[in-house]
């Protein structure tokens, strides 16, 4: 068989086989659902497959001879031109552009499109074959899922306080927080999540931490939501008080996968409780004060009536015996016992808030120095006592007598306080301005004015108070050392509370207290 026998036998079996390939083709074309097209070198279609119909409404052949942005927005087709002109030029393939066509009923259809340039035998360029895939749908769930964690996202952003996604380790290390992390711990999501930074069981109070993992733990096991307050420490150095709340997420194997929850900042509640349970304490110790102070009142005025009598009596006795008489001295006694029983009776005059108030002008610092004497007297054998004067002082309107006897009586409590050799007990005056605020960690906080006041502070270096007897020591008689102790701090208070004043008592077992009084200025007082 010769050359051009082969040759044109070739010829006419690949005749007899197109018709077949052809058909298969036009099957294929028929049944995809996207929009298959040709288009020649004016940009123009030369051929459209029926598709076009169900993606934009139009018949195939109101679709030859127009070009694709015939069918676009006016400004979606300047984009689109701009967009794939250059890439004509240069005969390159389009690949997945994504752009709005308008459909025959005016909506629009969001279509991907892609193309390929086409050459004939001699290498001229004859145009682009391409597909259009509507994806109006796909770009609709997209829009959505994007608006959807768009909103997720602000009202996280807004929440107060950090939801979170971590895993049951050592260190709760995290896999997601919500911006909220930065306000409520310090740190910021990138800083915690994977533990980049720092991990949130660092930040847990010390004291706290295996509280929290036992709750967790014990709600994991039972498979049920866990709510827990504890404290956190921040990078700061600001110790906050949160609220949790969260619950194990389990994979279909029953295993825990990870745990999610919300952590809010209830430091202001805390603190609210707090001031609340300190001023119902505050008033049931006023409550019990008044009650105190009225009982003293009464029992110290029909005291006083007694001891009215009984001295009475016993010094005309003594006016009409004899000086040699033997009775004379049980007389003398008689009427030495009267007298102190009746400055225990001023005492408890004071502590009511009876004895009346004798107000002067009066200066902290001459009071003190001119009762140094008599206050060395108190200290037992080796005390020593130290002064501290601050300058300009303000003097105040107030009754000397009794701030000289409640001076005496702290620096009785501060030397009965140190050893029994002595310690070193400090005396000091100075001023200060106070706050409401500062009322609140005050002895007598009964809506004292704000303003200028002056103190006068005994400290000693003693055992100092524990914090479970500190709530008694103004008590009448009350006292951690021996009986018979008298009415001493339960004097002072109520020569504090007789001239509007406060006391603060800072005291350390161990290292010593400091009864600190403060009295109004005159300009307080006015």
């Amino acid at each position: 068989m010769t050359k051009e026998r082969i040759i044109v036998e070739a010829e006419a079996e690949t005749e007899e086989g197109l018709p077949e390939e052809l058909e298969r083709l036009r099957l294929l074309v028929e049944e995809t659902r996207d929009w298959i097209w040709e288009i020649g070198p004016d940009l123009r279609y030369t051929y459209s497959s029926a598709q076009v119909q169900a993606i934009l409404g139009y018949d195939a052949s109101e679709v030859i001879g127009r070009a694709p942005w015939d069918f676009m927005p006016p400004e979606e087709a300047a984009r689109v031109k701009a967009l794939l002109e250059p890439r004509i030029a240069a005969r390159q393939p389009i690949l997945l552009v994504e752009n709005v066509a308008l459909h025959r009923d005016g909506r629009r259809v969001t279509l991907e499109t892609s193309g390929k340039p086409f050459f004939n035998r001699e290498g001229v360029w004859l145009g682009y074959i391409g597909v259009d895939r509507d994806i109006s749908r796909r770009r609709q769930t997209e829009d959505a899922l994007r608006e959807s964690e768009r909103r997720f996202s602000t009202l996280m952003d807004n929440l107060q306080g950090m939801v979170y996604r971590c895993r049951d380790d050592a260190k709760w290390t995290m896999e997601f927080v919500s911006a909220g992390a930065l306000s409520l711990t310090g740190c910021s999501p990138e800083a915690l999540i994977q533990n980049a930074q720092r991990s949130y069981d660092d930040l847990i109070h010390p004291e706290d931490r295996a509280t929290v993992r036992a709750e967790v733990r014990k709600a994991i096991a039972l498979r049920a939501p866990f709510q827990i307050t504890y404290r956190l420490t921040t990078p700061q150095g600001a110790e906050k008080w949160v609220w949790e709340r969260g619950r194990g997420v389990f994979g279909a194997d029953g295993a825990l996968t990870a745990i999610e929850g919300f952590i809010m900042d209830i430091s202001e509640r805390i603190r609210s409780e707090h001031d609340r349970a300190r001023a119902d304490a505050q008033m049931r110790r006023l409550a019990k004060l008044e009650s105190l102070g009225v009982l003293a009142g009464g029992v110290a005025h029909e005291f006083n009536n007694l001891l009215t009598a009984i001295l009475g009596n016993a010094e005309v006795a003594l006016t009409k015996l004899p000086e040699e008489s033997p009775a004379r001295s049980n007389l003398e006694l008689i009427c030495r016992t009267a007298l102190r029983a009746s400055e225990l009776s001023r005492q408890m005059m004071a502590y009511s808030g009876q004895g009346g108030v004798s107000l002067g002008e009066t200066d902290l610092k001459e009071l003190v120095v001119e009762s140094a004497h008599h206050l060395e007297r108190l200290l037992p054998e080796g005390g020593r006592l130290e002064y501290r004067f601050e300058e300009a002082v303000p003097r105040l309107r107030a009754d000397s007598a009794q701030i000289r006897q409640a001076l005496m009586s702290l620096v009785v409590n501060a030397s009965e306080a140190g050893p029994p050799s002595g310690g070193i007990v400090t005396v000091s005056v100075g001023k200060g301005d106070l706050r409401r605020a500062d009322f609140k960690a005050m002895v007598l906080d009964e809506g004292q004015a704000e303003g200028r006041y002056a103190y006068l502070e005994v400290a000693d270096k003693g055992t100092g108070i524990e914090a479970t007897v500190r709530s008694r020591i103004f008590d009448p008689f009350y006292s951690t050392k021996f009986a018979g102790r008298g009415l001493g701090l339960a004097a002072v208070l109520g020569v504090v509370r007789a001239h509007r004043g406060a006391i603060r008592v800072t005291s350390e077992p161990g290292r010593g207290s400091a009864f600190r009084l403060y009295f109004p200025c005159a300009s307080v007082v006015s």
